[in-house]
């Protein structure tokens, strides 16, 4: 079933994701012509709220959509070497203590969240 899904995702989902960076690109046209249209009712109709709403879409459309479309592709082209975190020291030596073992080295141990997360007094350190 795994081997199923694995290539099912390698296959299907790489042609799904590559449609969908189609129809960013697809939108970008109507997107203009919808802020355009906009922005002439802000010009011409001397109303303040639409120039609000003009400023909004075109943060929201022109400027942060193909950002985040391009950090979204760049991620999947060249993924992160670690996570956006790491345990810090004394978090490790609390878990060791609790009998939390590692997934990938041995058997998971029942831990409540209140046992290691509100009761630890260390931080995770943050990257």
């Amino acid at each position: 079933m795994k081997s199923q899904f694995d290539a099912m995702i390698r296959n299907e989902g790489k042609r799904d994701f590559e449609e969908i960076v189609r129809n960013w690109q697809r939108n970008i046209a109507g997107d203009e012509q919808y802020l355009a249209g906009i922005r002439a009712r802000a010009m011409f109709g001397g109303d303040q709220d639409a120039w609000i709403k003009y400023r909004a879409l075109m943060a929201a459309r022109q400027v942060r959509g193909p950002f985040d479309h391009a950090r979204l592709v760049q991620m999947l082209d060249t993924p992160p070497d670690r996570g956006p975190y790491e345990y810090s020291q004394h978090a490790r030596d609390r878990l060791k203590h609790a009998g939390v073992q590692d997934r990938q080295h041995g058997r998971d141990a029942r831990v409540t969240v209140e046992s290691t997360v509100t009761r630890a007094s260390g931080p995770c350190e943050v990257r």
